[in-house]
């Protein structure tokens, strides 16, 4: 039996191509950030680390040496790089180090926020993974950002954020059928009338406003949490996305429709710390939970 396990490890440069598709997850299409220049920035930072596979092998004899014959075959066309393959990557970025990689992240936000800003003494935290690894991962990839002693005044971290249009939207028929008995019940009275088209202008308002959310990395609710509402902004990258719809297959019209968006937050030290914290208290929380 073979269990697959992860591991975080310092880079190689076997890594660089599967840091910048990772990277590619934050930045999409926008040509503003160059992601070879941004991953070379990363395979220089001290505190980068990359999630591969490992393995734990508990096998009979006859077992291994049929796997072991397996391995040869698979080494010799190439086919089995899964433990080359880079399924996440945690790291600080310097954006005062004036690195090329710095300048394009730099360039990044000023172009979102639409104002120009120096951005002394501030990091960006990259916490990147596949979607359907554990979020457990990325704990002791983010406490070992923690562990970096450079005196950062602010850490920047661009979350994936899904907004969910039109959750609960009503098809146009529902909606006529409902006013029209609600027009019948109360047709002899002028005011209730239009209590009535006023009631369903309202109904209609709360539905048109009705939006949902979900970050692509649960964790990065937790940060947001530490923050106040004028500590972070979001920004719509529907156009620098692959594809409009992001679900991608064929879908019924009343499905339920998401746009991508950006949301940048600005963080302190101690919000970091606490963002991380509450991360960890989660997880035991979880953990608990299912030992009961």
């Amino acid at each position: 039996m073979i269990s697959i396990s992860f591991g975080a490890f310092k880079p190689s440069d076997e890594d660089m191509h599967g840091i910048r598709l990772l990277l590619q997850q934050i930045f999409l299409k926008d040509k503003t950030v160059g992601l070879d220049r941004l991953t070379e920035c990363l395979m220089k930072e001290e505190t980068t680390l990359v999630i591969k596979q490992t393995e734990e092998e508990e096998e009979s004899n006859d077992d291994q040496d049929d796997d072991q014959d397996e391995d040869k075959d698979k080494d010799e066309d190439g086919s089995d790089d899964d433990e080359d393959q880079v399924y996440g990557v945690t790291s600080l970025v310097d954006l005062s180090n004036k690195s090329s990689g710095a300048k394009d992240v730099m360039s990044y936000l000023n172009k979102k926020m639409k104002r120009k800003n120096g951005f002394e003494k501030t990091a960006l935290v990259i916490n990147e993974r596949f979607v359907n690894l554990s979020l457990s991962l990325a704990l002791p990839c983010l406490e070992s950002i923690l562990q970096d002693q450079r005196p950062f005044e602010k850490y920047i971290l661009i979350c994936k954020i899904l907004k969910f249009k039109n959750k609960r939207k009503r098809t146009k028929e529902q909606g006529n059928k409902k006013k029209k008995r609600k027009q019948d019940d109360q047709s002899s009275s002028s005011s209730s009338a239009s209590e009535v088209d006023q009631d369903d202008q309202e109904q209609d308002m709360d539905l048109d406003m009705d939006m949902d959310m979900q970050y692509q990395n649960p964790e990065e609710e937790l940060f947001v949490d530490q923050v106040s509402n004028d500590c972070f902004f979001d920004f719509c990258v529907k156009d620098d996305s692959p594809d409009n719809d992001i679900r991608g297959g064929n879908w019924d019209e009343d499905d339920v429709k998401m746009t991508p968006f950006r949301r940048v937050l600005f963080l302190t030290r101690k919000q970091l710390e606490d963002g991380v914290r509450a991360l960890k208290q989660d997880l035991t929380q979880s953990s608990n939970g299912q030992k009961k």
